[in-house]
């Protein structure tokens, strides 16, 4: 159970294994409603619902103004991860706190002939085989040619237009509910043909890419500025 608590300085202190990363959702646009008065400082949010009996750990979440978007928060010790929503009002939350868990092992992602051959298959005959927003009803994921499945990755990868704009469109699963680690996604996008992800932004997208959460999938576009494919 989740508590939402009026935001305090201090509350918890923060420590360095959990790490937030925002990411823009529908491309960091404005909110369109006003902050909920009742939290007029911001809010905490408690994953510990409270307790005390229990070890936790915490994060500050830096407030991200007038853009919507979420907070990643990673535990670097076990492998947790939660997903915060924010939209960039005087409301959103600013600090987390999260209850430990058993470690876990990372889950493996190999880059290999074979994986780089099936990423080739898929982006081929996205090339070839370009979607339309107009076309709302069809579902490239339910089409093994979109489809790659490396190790326990599931990528659907597409070129979507949209008027005239061009966007690569990566999704990418694992199995359970939980998302995939956001350092191998942008490896897979980097995979996929996206630009502007090197290894030093670590966790953090490159900036022209619109990241979303969908139920169990993380999903990447990123505009081909020149609307057409080489």
């Amino acid at each position: 159970m989740t508590t939402k608590l009026p935001h305090r300085d201090g509350r918890w202190q923060a420590v360095d294994n959990l790490s937030a990363t925002w990411l823009p959702r529908s491309g960091g646009r404005p909110p369109t409603q006003p902050a909920d008065p009742a939290w007029p400082k911001g809010q905490d949010i408690d994953f510990a619902d409270g307790r005390s009996d229990v070890p936790t750990c915490a994060a500050t979440l830096p407030w991200v103004d007038n853009k919507i978007g979420l907070y990643l928060v990673d535990c670097s010790f076990c492998g947790q991860r939660v997903a915060i929503t924010v939209a960039g009002r005087k409301d959103d939350p600013l600090a987390t706190r999260l209850v430990c868990m058993p470690r876990k092992q990372l889950r493996p992602l190999v880059i290999d002939d074979a994986a780089k051959a099936e990423v080739a298959r898929v982006v081929a005959w996205a090339k070839d085989h370009e979607l339309d927003t107009n076309n709302p009803t069809f579902i490239p994921g339910n089409d093994p040619h979109f489809v790659a499945k490396l190790g326990t990755y599931r990528t659907v990868f597409t070129f979507t237009r949209a008027g005239d704009a061009l966007f690569r469109h990566l999704s990418v699963s694992v199995p359970g509910e939980k998302y995939p680690n956001p350092v191998a996604m942008w490896i897979l996008a980097d995979l996929y043909g996206f630009t502007g992800w090197t290894v030093e932004l670590g966790p953090k997208p490159a900036v022209d890419w619109d990241v979303q959460l969908h139920e169990h999938s993380v999903q990447v576009l990123q505009q081909i500025p020149t609307g057409k494919l080489n």
